[in-house]
């Protein structure tokens, strides 16, 4: 994986994180757009020639953007597809559209830049200005933005001119409208939870500029790889995505769900209406818990107190309880703490609880045991979801 990152001198550069060094890929942001003319895109090329200008372009404006945004959220690194990825390399491009979702899902934040939404005026006091435009937008017709919606935890939204919209929970309402994109899988409810032919609806009015990437940008979706076969059509393409589907593992039936967050699928399957009532209860009880004891300054020593809890909560339950995500790590990059969605007692508990989520890269410092905390969150936030709670 390459990411971008400004020098002091303001020169942007790219980092190769692979080999020995892969492991230590720190927390970026990411950027979800829909591409320009053809020429107007800034390209590796672009960045790794010295000799090259490319501040004239259009997309330069994203990249700007990126930057800007990323540096005021405390992120030094960010990735942005026209650029991080070394296109006339078939190799590098294969491992890069399998590992598109993985990148996608491990960004500490990711913004749409909406080319096609304009706000002259405050988009909070002038909703109505923006909100046809946004439900028109292009970027909701596009085949690769759909995994970009569904993977990162977090997204935010942005005009033209970089005018915050929203995010993917303050808007869910309206994208659910928009996609007809279930509510839970926009708060994050795993995919397999959904049925593969509930998934394919979800991509069946959007498009891709080469007919082949309406199976290679559904791979994250269903959790499969698919040979790159540019040139062989779309049929061949689609039938090798069903292929891969059909013999995968994790596409099973519907509801085939593996884990929920950190809890087992399995054993949760095994609890009678009774049990349910009672985890619900149990549930209920630890999310109080979890929001009345977040402090800021001691967030480490609850970190690994709220892994302790639900471990003990779920395993009293018979559900087995660990962590499978692998996603979570980075150091930290500002001391800055954005805590006021967290601390927006006015705010539904989920919304609180995302907020919670949403600053993760802060923590990550040293030894201190933060891990524990979010994967709790995590776990906690689905499994209100799935039973309705939230």
């Amino acid at each position: 994986m390459r990411l971008l990152r400004r020098d002091s001198d303001g020169k942007y550069c790219l980092k190769q994180f692979s080999g020995k060094n892969a492991k230590d890929v720190p927390f970026y942001a990411i950027l979800s757009h829909t591409w320009g003319a053809d020429g107007q895109e800034v390209t590796f090329n672009d960045l790794t020639d010295d000799t090259s200008s490319y501040t004239h372009k259009e997309g330069y404006r994203k990249l700007e953007f990126c930057q800007q945004q990323a540096a005021q959220d405390g992120l030094s690194y960010f990735w942005i597809d026209t650029c991080c990825i070394d296109k006339s390399s078939s190799t590098e491009l294969h491992r890069s559209l399998n590992s598109m979702f993985r990148w996608y899902q491990g960004a500490a934040r990711c913004y749409v830049y909406l080319a096609d939404v304009s706000v002259k005026g405050d988009p909070e006091e002038d909703e109505e200005a923006w909100k046809l435009a946004f439900e028109k937008s292009r970027w909701f017709t596009r085949g690769w933005t759909l995994q970009e919606l569904l993977a990162p935890p977090s997204v935010v939204f942005y005009s033209q001119e970089a005018k915050r919209l929203g995010d993917k929970h303050s808007l869910e309402q309206t994208i659910h409208e928009i996609t007809q994109i279930p509510i839970k899988a926009l708060q994050g409810t795993p995919l397999s939870y959904f049925s593969v032919k509930e998934r394919r609806s979800w991509a069946a009015n959007r498009q891709t500029t080469e007919e082949e990437d309406e199976a290679y940008c559904l791979q994250g979706i269903f959790d499969v790889c698919v040979p790159l076969m540019y040139g062989s059509g779309r049929a061949k393409t689609m039938a090798k995505l069903d292929w891969e589907i059909a013999h995968s593992e994790k596409s099973g039936e519907e509801q085939d769900v593996v884990t929920i967050g950190g809890a087992s699928w399995k054993d949760l399957q095994t609890l009678d209406n009774r049990q349910l009532k009672e985890l619900d209860s149990k549930l209920v009880e630890f999310s109080i818990w979890f929001l009345k004891e977040i402090n800021i300054h001691t967030v480490d020593t609850m970190s690994a107190e709220a892994g302790r809890k639900l471990q003990a909560l779920l395993e009293s339950m018979g559900v087995s309880y660990y962590d499978e995500t692998n996603r979570l790590r980075g150091r930290y990059q500002t001391w800055r703490q954005p805590w006021a969605e967290y601390e927006a007692r006015n705010l539904p508990d989920l919304g609180r609880m995302l907020g919670y989520l949403g600053n993760r890269w802060w923590w990550a410092n040293g030894q201190s045991d933060l891990v524990t905390g979010i994967i709790a969150a995590r776990t906690l936030v689905e499994l209100m979801i799935w039973r309705g709670i939230w």
